[in-house]
């Protein structure tokens, strides 16, 4: 920063990004059950980092990314909140509040389908683009796979075609972040995003 400008914060926020959907993507598949280290994903590699590249964005004069960055973090902050709730008490979402916490998942689906469709607006990156659709998609399914929960749970079938899109969406996410920090170390274009 020593010519006063402010480094690109895209490749970190797309890194993290890609991890925390890959290990949050995990959980509906049933790779993994909610724990502490999930926990701290979400918390740390996820809301903290995405709230703190939001706000370096907002500094660079990216309201796309700002805003995109931010909302994520701030939705995984909510989620590691309830994740912690479910370790902490032991009980996850029974059929009582199954449909709130599907409207959390599909708002959240739709937030990203909306972030999609700016980002073709914006011409953004290809595989962000790609990245962005399938958690959208991702989301929007574990919504639905909660409103039609039984008292044996959200419906698992919906759940794991969720997790499977989520975890592509992460390596998508995951192959961009790449591409950005290549591209940008080289200062030329090295792998195609």
């Amino acid at each position: 920063m020593a010519d006063g400008k402010i480094a690109n914060p895209t490749a970190l926020g797309l890194v993290t990004f890609g991890i925390v959907v890959i290990l949050f993507s995990m959980f509906p598949v049933g790779l993994t059950n909610m724990n502490g280290l999930l926990f701290g994903t979400f918390v740390f590699t996820g809301g903290f980092a995405f709230v703190f590249v939001g706000i370096f964005k907002f500094l660079i004069d990216d309201a796309y990314g700002a805003t995109v960055f931010s909302a994520f973090g701030f939705m995984l902050l909510s989620f590691g909140v309830f994740v912690l709730g479910c370790v902490y008490t032991n009980s996850c979402p029974g059929p009582s509040t199954a449909s709130f916490v599907g409207w959390w998942f599909f708002l959240w689906g739709l937030f990203s389908l909306l972030s999609f469709i700016a980002g073709n607006m914006g011409k953004k990156p290809v595989m962000l683009q790609i990245a962005l659709l399938l958690f959208a998609i991702e989301l929007i399914l574990i919504g639905i796979a909660y409103w039609t929960a039984s008292s044996a749970g959200p419906a698992t079938g919906l759940m794991s075609l969720g997790g499977i899109i989520g975890i592509i969406a992460g390596i998508a996410a995951f192959y961009t972040a790449w591409g950005v920090f290549l591209n940008s170390t080289a200062g030329k274009k090295v792998l195609p995003i």
